[in-house]
């Protein structure tokens, strides 16, 4: 097998243990049926039929697909609710109607997709009889079932066939001994058995060998696809083509073949999205190919050993000429035989060859012998013979996988082949019945048993409830005794039997058998109850409605619409039944009367004539009421919408029943004359003193005008009968309401019913409506809703062009022009169909339509759907939602309308409006009696927290205190969850109040975990770490009991991984968010350390020796969801956390025994938590490096190869946190123990060896590395010559970063090295080895870098040669080459300089197109969207509002690296890049600033800016027009960026573009309006950082003694300190070049200076000091009209105890004496004291301190250089002062100080003569320590020099006295 092939293969097998950890985590998912009983000679069994995996019709595909991944299979049977067999699913299936269609596989379950009831066979079926139908039919599959119905298993012709070929070689060969045995005495024995078996095998072999694969070719070339063609097109293609398999094509050449097995494991099963997917990811590479004189028999076995379905066959010639697959080959080889001679009554010769396989004990002879009995082919008699019995072109592939007919997608038949029936008494049967609990019971009965045995099983079923139905019963001779439970049964009369005896029991066996049926529905009760409830008769209607989703269906599936001929007479007799619905009723008068029905339903309770309005009193206490005859009354039964809340109002109820009875008969007999609906109403309401209610208007849509919810259309009332109702019609109206009547909303002839619409009663309690009753009720007219409804039914089509031509009627029609009726339709199928999957569907629809964006006219901004209705429309689309979130019973439904409801309540607090139904609408659904409402509400308040608004914060806490103890523990789930989510929009102040839920939330947990429900414990962990996440100190209190908690639930192996590493991540959390109390706690730092060790060494399971793991090639597998990755990662933030005097302790407790354990993983786990304590813990391990490498060096020689891994990456990760020190002290350690690791016979050892040395050498100096070199690029010369590419690479990038370290040294190894690499890049060009090619061209790269051009010579101009070749050819966008060529142009132009120019033609247009790419954002209002970009690679999603904007950083990240190679072009390249300059600025630079989608890449822009300007500054001079002209256009868009960047650590990067552009740009660049504009912007980032800075004083007043800052208050702290020394930089720039003129504008910001000189901030502090010193240094005696600012500060700040404050005001002393002039000379004579104060301060010359020190030191030498005159007695301040040097630190302060020491060696100062020895040392150290360069340098050599010659000090001695690198840089000064 190739290496891509392995490689592919592994990756495979990850996939499947994904797979199998995933469905480990799910419960009752899958299973298989198992057959034990022993196989019947000659029967089904003997054929050894497989395991069936079997699943839910409610399973998802995708969920299949992993099924079948995880258990290997490509078949899975679908089974009922009773296990019974309901269909088959296959591979081939979810390629051609899941894939190819188009359908996303999560989101179709596997009951829409399954070829239904399938053709079966019995377990006593004759193996002949099976094996014949599946030839017959084109079946690979067929299922087994036994006796009972069950599954038992599924037969596979080819394994089948191959199990028989099997067999016959091995009879073959064991006859072959026998026969040359039993030779001389065959005639005497009588029996020729084994030459008879030698003769048919010859016979057979001989058939079989003959034909070719040439003879099965149908003379097509296979169907192929591109490597660029995605998963979806190649499914489609495949269903096309009638194959399960295309072979793939590159440029040619066939590099792979995909089937539909790869669609299963690779693409569904791995998470993939079949339409974004290319086939080049999932295919197997290099396929096998078989020659066209190839024998069948042969070819079958070359594709049994592959365990492969598909070959495709050569010709002679090298062309691909067709492709085979199994079970092609295994029905022509059936032919052959088949076409062998047999005997006359033998039938087909093909039995012979089934027969010869069939039964070992039995002896069996050529025509003789014992045979099995045949059965004739027949079907059960609940089944109907299929639709289709012909075949259909195109519907399916040839053979057929599914044991279904050729071509029928869902054939609606169940058949199998029966056998003849054993005798009633002795064959099982069915017996089903539902215990008090719910639950149903299924039980087998055999009437010969009794019904003693009978009872028992029931007893069993029942279990505990037993006691609910009466008891045990006692059954004595046969016959049922007085005590416990009862028998009975339904027979077919509907009468109910009971079952007291055992011919009781067999009578109903018998009958149920004759009447067809299956089973018996049993009825288990108590002695003293019903048997039975009361029934009601089925409806006739619903008999219809079934027929016609049957007709539907068929239509749907491409069905016909014959029938069966057992079919038809049941259809017409059932059509008998329907065709008068309620006898002596018309069916015609049903829909009119239906509608008076519903008039009474949809009414409202009537009201005691009290609570009526004053304004609109009921009609019953009118005037002009009265009574009024009706005639007749129709006999149905109604009931009122509500209850009556008082009892003496029964009356009217009754009254008002009375009066739809008669209503409803007048209405539906008589059709002249129109009455609508709403006048109905008004008159039942009329007669029964009742006002209508609020819901009566909202039901019949009587709205305001112009509504699209407009009143259903009049209905026919006859002439004569409307003179009975004519009083009432003609009533004189109520009063208009006011405010009704004041908008003229409504049109007048609605006046009869102006008080229906006022609102002024209040709402009636209700009961929720039946379904049917509710589907009655539509605001829409009929037509609308019929329309809708075949929407729906389009969207959900299997069919991919009905699904598209339903969604864009979708958008068109509805969305866009009618979003307000699409919304209230889907509401209305949500309340009103009977299908529980519709209402599912129409709730994710709403859901999903409603978040859609439109304009709403005459608008420019775009609102999402629902929000942008019109205000009624909302209100009753938001009313009738929560009518169906109450009535609503399904749990999965309800669950898909909370949603909806949670996705309206978003959008209401996004726009800042008011829901205020839904608040209180939860609050009752929360203290339902209803534990699915209970959970509904809570699931809505975590969707949507804002809900809960703070007026109802006292209120909700009491909600979720009942929640978090409900009986019912998804209540209490959902409980904890919601409030997690309230907790953390909740202001820190609210957030305490509720501190004292903690108890009852943490009992939630125990409960849980003992029940071993991991899903549960997972949810219940996850809330909590949201919760530690905000406010870790309310756990406080039961901290040490969550901890001890946690660490039973991650120690118990019992539990799921995920539930163990939740409980980790929670621990690990409180040490993220408050350390100090986990420090704090006893147990928790050891429990933890223990727990996290034992997880580490949760690796290699299954793979002791490694084997598996030395053979994977695919080093980049995802282990994230790994016990031991989990282990690691705790470790680290731990150490990070805690701290090394924490953690130190109890890790190296346990690493000693672990290093010295005879189990590798323990070795394996204590390295592993080196690598990841080490940086944690650097501190502390720093100074014990020895003893912990004690430990590692000898795991660098341990046996096992995962150890010696563990050993690199411990090593390489110590180089790295230890970096300096490692090198420096230990690399005599560390590189010798190493390199012989490069030798190691594992390629994944080598290879890590290597990339431990990348870690190493990146951080060594290069004399380090320089004895080391021969050595370590001998081996690594070695491992380029590896055959695996992983380590060949990693070996290129070892050895450029030994190039980049060793610099020039490297120069000697060039001539060997470079050649190699230059044959890399020339060499193989296919695409495997592009990454080989693009490490290979760093490493060439690096290394001209580390040589530079002269030792490259011509080799340089060669590869820059080279890689523009690569350019061209580089194609496709995934090609990682791209990304490395960037950065070698980069590395080529340093090495080349000017050299380079000649190549900037080629190497500039791919970059500018990179540098330009515009950002790939997608705004995602979908789900599949999100799930689609969240499974690919190089896509970041950004939450808002509800939605998701995808942004593609893959893009964005390339058009970063463009950019900062811009800036080296034009930083190296300087004038010779002006051409290039004023498109990048205009087209990238500028704009780049403003790309607010990727960061890095406007920071990169800031950097580009100022290198444009000085190339052109370089090309034209600083006067330049053409430098005059960018400046202008750019510096307003500088300005801009100040004032509008949003992120702060940016912003400090936009000052620095400002800073280093003013910089460039010289003095006069900025005008009075951009000094102002500039002043402005930076005050306004000066108040919000002042917000900042107080905002983070109130949380930590909030904070505990010892709490620590969390790490994003410690990232937000240095991002500030950041931006203001940023800001310093550009008001010292400024000043520095605009100098007095910029004094108006920066005296703005004084309230800022002088606050924050005295802030008790001391970054504050030291930036307005620094400010103060610019205006000392660059506005001179100026700057006196400030001095009151600036005197003060700047003397408080001599002797601030932070040093960088001593070191700023010490520096303004210093320039106050050098540029103030005569105004500050006063004041710099009196700061002497406090300068020589802080050269003597105690840290004085320490690291942190040193700078402020020379800082003080330069100031003295300078007051006393410059103001001298002011200094009482200067000589001994002079004396003084020599004692605070040297200055070897800062190479500012250096040079001032040294010129006045010079000054005075050569006036021979006594202050320097007496103390000639140091003088001259304080010089050496200055010049060793390079402070002094140049000129100052040399002016203090001749100064020394002199010093020596005139004191006569003994020079040699000091310099000896130095270190010898010292003594080397100065006598190189001094020679």
């Amino acid at each position: 097998m190739s290496a891509s092939r392995q490689k592919q293969s592994k990756r495979d097998e990850a996939i499947r243990l994904r797979a199998e950890k995933d469905l480990s985590k799910r419960k009752g998912t899958a299973n298989r049926a198992r057959q034990t009983r022993k196989a019947p000679p000659g029967s089904v069994l003997s054929l050894k039929p497989s395991q069936a995996l079997q699943i839910k019709p409610n399973t998802t595909v995708a969920e299949a697909a992993q099924m079948m991944a995880a258990k290997r299979e490509d078949c899975v049977l679908v089974t009922d609710d009773d296990d019974r067999i309901a269909g088959i699913f296959t591979a081939k299936d979810l390629a051609f109607r899941v894939v190819g269609a188009g359908i996303k596989a999560r989101d179709i379950t596997i009951a829409e997709i399954m070829t239904k009831n399938p053709l079966c066979a019995k377990t006593d079926t004759s193996a002949t009889d099976a094996l014949d139908l599946m030839v017959r039919k084109g079946f690979r599959h067929l299922p087994v079932m036994d006796e009972n119905h069950d599954i038992s298993g599924i037969l596979d012709i080819t394994k089948c066939f191959y199990d028989a070929m099997e067999k016959l070689e091995r009879a073959y060969s064991s006859s072959r001994a026998l026969y040359a045995a039993l030779e001389g005495v065959q005639a005497e024995m009588g029996t020729s058995q084994p030459q008879q078996i030698i003769q048919y095998v010859e016979a057979l072999r001989e058939k079989m060998s003959g034909p070719t694969l040439e003879s099965v070719l149908n003379g097509l070339p296979p169907a192929t696809v591109s490597v660029r063609t995605t998963v979806k097109d190649a499914a489609a293609i495949m269903k096309e083509n009638h194959t399960t398999a295309v072979l793939v094509q590159d440029q040619g050449s066939i590099t792979g073949i995909f089937t539909s097995k790869d669609v299963v494991l690779r693409v569904i099963a791995a998470g993939l999205d079949p339409a974004n997917c290319s086939v080049v990811r999932v295919m197997t590479p290099h396929p096998d190919f078989a020659p066209m004189d190839m024998s069948i028999q042969a070819a079958l076995r070359k594709m049994h050993d592959g365990h492969y379905l598909n070959l495709p066959v050569m010709s002679e010639a090298g062309e691909i000429v067709g492709m085979v697959d199994v079970l092609k080959l295994t029905y022509a080889t059936l032919d052959q035989v088949n076409s062998m001679s047999t005997g006359e009554n033998e039938g087909p010769a093909w039995q012979k060859f089934w027969l010869s396989m069939d039964n070992d004990t039995e002896s069996q002879v050529s025509d003789g012998g014992s045979r099995a009995p045949r059965t004739p082919v027949t079907r059960s008699i609940m089944s109907h013979e299929p639709h289709h019995a012909h075949l259909e072109a195109g519907d399916s592939v040839m053979p057929n996988e599914s044991a279904s007919h050729h071509g029928a997608e869902s054939p609606e038949v169940e058949a199998h082949i029966r056998l003849p029936s054993p005798t009633t008494e002795e064959s099982p049967f069915a017996f089903k019945f539902k215990a008090p609990s719910g639950r149903v019971h299924r039980l087998q009965v055999t009437p010969v048993a009794g019904l003693e045995d009978f009872v028992a099983n029931v007893i069993s079923k029942l279990g505990s409830e037993v006691d609910a139905v009466g008891g045990e019963p006692v059954v004595e001779n046969g016959n049922l005794g007085k005590g416990g439970f009862a028998l009975s049964y339904l027979d077919i009369e509907g009468d109910t039997v009971s079952i007291t005896s055992s011919q009781d029991l067999i009578e109903a066996i018998d009958m149920a058998r004759k009447n067809g049926k299956d089973k018996v529905d049993l009825f288990v009760h108590s002695p003293e109850q019903a048997p039975l409830p009361q029934t009601l008769q089925p409806q006739p209607g619903l008999a219809a409605d079934a027929d016609l989703r049957e007709k539907r269906r068929r239509f749907i599936d491409g069905q016909d619409d014959e029938e069966d001929e057992d079919t038809k007479p049941r259809r017409a007799q059932a059509q008998k039944q329907a065709d008068q619905v309620i006898t002596g009723v018309p069916n015609e008068l049903l829909l009119p009367g239906a509608i008076g029905v519903l008039a009474v339903v949809i009414v409202g309770v009537p009201r005691d004539p009290a609570s009526c309005h004053p304004d609109y009193p009921c009609l019953e206490h009118c005037q002009s009421a009265g009574k009024h005859q009706v005639v007749g009354m129709l006999g149905l039964t109604a009931y009122s919408h509500g209850t009556s809340r008082d009892p003496d109002t029964s009356g009217h109820v009754k009254n008002r029943r009375a009066e739809l009875g008669k209503l409803s008969l007048m209405y539906t007999q008589q059709q002249h004359r129109c009455i609508s609906p709403a006048q109905l109403i008004v008159i039942i309401d009329a007669r029964t003193k009742c006002a209508p209610t609020r819901e009566a208007v909202d039901v019949i849509g009587w709205k305001r005008a112009g509504d699209p919810f407009r009143a259903p259309a009049p209905l026919p009332l006859s002439a004569a009968h409307a003179r009975a109702t004519v009083d009432l019609l003609l009533l004189p109206a109520a009063p208009r309401p006011p405010s009704l009547a004041a908008a003229g909303a409504y049109s007048p002839h609605h006046t009869l019913l102006c008080h229906l619409g006022c609102g002024a009663y209040p709402p009636c309690p209700t009961r929720p409506l039946s379904r049917t009753t509710r589907s009655n009720m539509s605001l829409l007219p009929a037509e609308v809703t019929a329309a809708l409804g075949q929407l729906t039914q389009g969207l959900q089509s299997a069919d991919n062009i009905v699904r598209q031509q339903a969604e864009q009627q979708l958008a068109a029609e509805w969305l866009d022009a009618r979003p307000d009726v699409l919304l209230m339709g889907l509401v209305e199928q949500v309340q009103a169909s009977q299908d529980a999957t519709l209402r599912s569907f129409a709730a994710v629809l709403f859901r999903r339509m409603s978040t859609k964006t439109r304009k709403e006219p005459g608008a420019e901004t775009s609102r999402e759907v629902f929000i942008s209705l019109q205000t009624p429309q909302k209100d009753t689309i938001r009313a009738k939602l929560l009518e169906t979130l109450v009535a609503e019973k399904v749990e999965g439904v309800r669950h898909k309308i909370g949603d909806a409801v949670a996705e309206i309540a978003r959008q209401y607090t996004a726009e800042d409006e008011q829901w205020p139904e839904v608040l209180g609408a939860l609050f009752n659904a929360s203290q339902s009696a209803d534990p699915g409402q209970r959970e509904i509400a809570f699931r809505i308040f975590a969707a949507v927290p804002d809900v809960i608004e703070k007026q109802h914060e006292d209120a909700v806490l009491g909600v979720f205190s009942k929640g978090f103890k409900d009986d019912d523990v998804k209540v209490r789930l959902a409980a904890v969850e919601a409030f997690s989510q309230f907790f953390v929009v909740i202001t820190k102040k609210a957030q305490q109040k509720y501190y004292s839920l903690i108890p009852d939330i943490l009992n939630i947990l125990p409960p849980i975990k003992d029940s071993q429900d991991c899903d549960q414990l997972t949810r219940a962990l996850v809330s909590l770490i949201e919760l530690a996440e905000v406010a870790p100190k309310m756990f406080k209190p039961l901290f040490h009991n969550l901890v001890t908690f946690s660490i039973t639930v991650i120690q118990d192996k019992e539990l799921e991984d995920q539930a163990r590493q939740n409980a980790l991540e929670l621990m690990a959390t409180f040490a993220d968010m408050h350390p100090a109390m986990c420090r704090k706690d006893p147990s928790y730092t050891s429990d933890m350390v223990t727990q996290c060790l034992s997880l580490m060494t949760d690796v290699g399971a299954d793979d002791d020796d490694a084997a598996e793991w030395n053979a994977s090639e695919d080093l980049d597998i995802d282990e994230s969801d790994m016990n031991h990755v989990a282990g690691e990662q705790c470790m680290d933030r731990l150490a990070n956390k805690l701290g090394g005097q924490t953690l130190l302790p109890p890790t190296f407790q346990w690493l000693p025994q672990m290093m010295s354990s005879t189990a590798w993983r323990d070795r394996h786990a204590a390295l592993m938590a080196i690598s990841a304590i080490s940086e944690g813990c650097r501190e502390l391990m720093v100074g014990e490096l020895d003893k912990v490498l004690d430990l590692v060096i000898p795991a660098l020689r341990d046996p096992h190869p995962r150890v010696r891994w563990a050993g690199c990456n411990a090593l390489g990760q110590m180089s790295t946190d230890f970096a300096g020190t490692v090198q420096e002290k230990y690399h005599q350690v560390v590189l010798p123990a190493i390199l012989p690791v490069l030798e190691s016979a594992e390629p994944r050892v080598q290879s890590h060896a290597a990339a431990a040395l990348v870690n190493f050498c990146e951080e060594a100096e290069k004399e380090i590395l320089e004895p080391y070199l021969d050595t370590l690029l001998t081996k690594l010369l070695v491992l380029l010559q590896s055959d695996k590419r992983f380590v060949q690479e990693q070996a290129l990038s070892t050895i450029a970063t030994v190039a980049d370290s060793a610099e020039a040294a490297f120069s000697r190894y060039y001539d060997t090295l470079m050649p190699l690499l230059f044959n890399v890049l020339r060499g193989e060009q296919d695409k495997e080895y592009r990454l080989l090619r693009a490490k290979a061209m760093e490493c060439a790269t690096l290394i001209g870098l580390a040589v530079g051009k002269e030792r490259m010579g011509q080799d340089a101009q060669s590869l820059v040669q080279l890689l523009g070749s690569i350019q061209q050819n580089i194609t496709e966008a995934d090609d990682p080459q791209a990304s490395y060529l960037l950065h070698c142009w980069g590395r080529m132009c340093r090495v080349l300089m000017a050299d380079f120019l000649p190549y900037l033609p080629a190497v500039m247009p791919p970059l500018l197109e990179l540098a330009s790419a515009k950002a790939d954002i997608q705004l995602l209002d979908d789900e599949d969207a999100v799930t689609n970009l969240e499974n690919e690679e190089g896509w970041e999603l950004v939450p808002l509002k509800g939605k998701y904007i995808g942004i593609k950083t893959s893009t964005l990240d390339d058009k970063h690296t463009a950019i900062e190679l811009l800036v080296v072009y034009a930083q190296h390249l300087e004038a010779a890049f002006e051409p290039y300059v004023k498109q990048i600025m205009d087209d990238i630079a500028v704009p780049g600033l403003a790309f607010f989608f990727h960061d890095p890449v406007r920071v990169a822009s800031a950097k580009l800016i100022p290198q444009l300007l000085n190339a052109v500054k370089k090309a034209h001079g600083d006067q330049s027009p053409q430098l005059a002209q960018l400046w202008a256009s750019t510096l307003p868009k500088l300005l801009e960026v100040l004032t509008s960047e949003p992120a702060i650590e940016t912003l400090a990067d936009m000052y620095q573009c400002f800073y280093e552009s003013i910089e460039v740009m010289g003095k006069g660049s900025l005008t009075d309006a951009h000094m102002n504009e500039f002043i402005t912007s930076a005050k306004s980032v000066l108040e919000e950082y002042q917000v900042r800075v107080a905002q983070r004083a109130e949380d930590a007043a909030d904070k505990e003694d010892g709490e620590e800052e969390s790490e994003e208050v410690i990232y937000a702290i240095e991002d500030d300190q950041t931006l203001l020394s940023d800001m310093n930089k550009a008001f010292h720039t400024i000043m520095k070049h605009q100098t007095t003129s910029f004094l108006p504008h920066w005296e703005k910001l004084m309230p800022f200076y002088d606050g924050f000189v005295v802030a008790q901030d001391e970054t504050q502090r030291q930036w307005a000091l620094c400010i103060l010193d610019d205006l000392l240094e660059f506005c001179g005696p100026q700057s006196w009209s400030y001095h009151g600012h600036i005197i003060d500060p700047l003397a408080n700040g001599m002797r601030d105890e932070v040093a960088a404050n001593r070191q700023a005001a010490a520096y303004g002393a210093g320039v106050a004496a050098q540029k103030g002039g005569d105004a500050w000379a006063d004041f710099a004579a009196a700061s002497l004291p406090v300068l020589f104060q802080a050269c003597r301060h105690p840290r004085a010359r320490s690291d942190d301190d040193v700078f402020a020190t020379e800082n003080a030191c330069a100031s003295i030498a300078k007051i006393l250089h410059f103001n001298a005159s002011k200094v009482p007695d200067a000589q001994a301040v002079a004396v003084e002062w020599v004692d605070t040097l040297p200055i070897v630190n800062d190479d500012e302060a250096a040079p001032f100080a040294y010129t006045f020491l010079a000054t005075l060696i050569e006036q021979q100062n006594p202050a320097v003569t007496s103390k000639a020895n140091n003088v001259f040392k304080y010089i050496c150290q200055a010049l060793a320590a390079e402070t002094l360069q140049g000129a100052t340098a040399q002016r203090a050599v001749v100064s020394a020099k002199a010093l020596v010659q005139s004191t006569g000090i003994d020079a040699g001695a000091v310099i000896a006295s130095m270190s010898p690198e010292e003594q080397g840089t100065v006598r190189a000064f001094f020679s």
